[in-house]
């Protein structure tokens, strides 16, 4: 828990921050005023933690730029963009995915509660049609919201959750 990085440059790993499973009580991440770019995967990989992320940027991966599955997570003036060319970018992986669940090998669901995913003044861009992905099952819990941001996606997203966003 109480994990820092400030300053921060992280480039050219196959992972940039894995953050897995921890209590939501406590913050266990705090990124601010960084630049995490070029990742064979993914940038910022978080399962059920709860973060803070400012003034950073995430770029360029081969997979998901930030995969966000449950937790309690607050973007603020951050850029999340994926123009990948130095691998071979995955099918069907937009920069920004945002599930509270997972499956296992029976293809039995595990919930990852979606406490809060708030993405405020974000710039969430890149190479392909639909930058956002979501996974959201309506029975575990489901709280995310984009104001004033910059979205590449085709469709836009319903206002209960998108307020003063622009689209592509």
């Amino acid at each position: 828990y109480d994990n820092e990085f400030d300053y921060t440059h992280i480039r050219g790993a196959y992972y940039g921050i894995i953050s897995d499973s921890s209590s939501l009580e406590k913050q266990k991440l705090k990124l601010t005023n960084s630049q995490i770019f070029n990742m064979v995967y993914t940038n910022l990989y978080a399962m059920s933690t709860k973060m803070e992320v400012a003034n950073t940027v995430l770029a360029n991966s081969g997979s998901y730029t930030v995969a966000l599955i449950g937790g309690d997570a607050v973007f603020t003036h951050c850029t999340i963009a994926n123009y990948q060319v130095l691998v071979n970018r995955e099918e069907d992986t937009p920069s920004l995915v945002v599930v509270n669940f997972t499956q296992d090998d029976r293809k039995k669901y595990q919930p990852y509660p979606l406490q809060q995913a708030s993405f405020r003044n974000c710039i969430v861009y890149g190479s392909r049609e639909n930058e956002l992905g979501f996974g959201l099952l309506e029975d575990y819990a489901h709280q995310f919201d984009f104001q004033s941001c910059l979205l590449r996606n085709v469709e836009p997203l319903s206002e209960d959750v998108a307020t003063k966003v622009i689209y592509n």
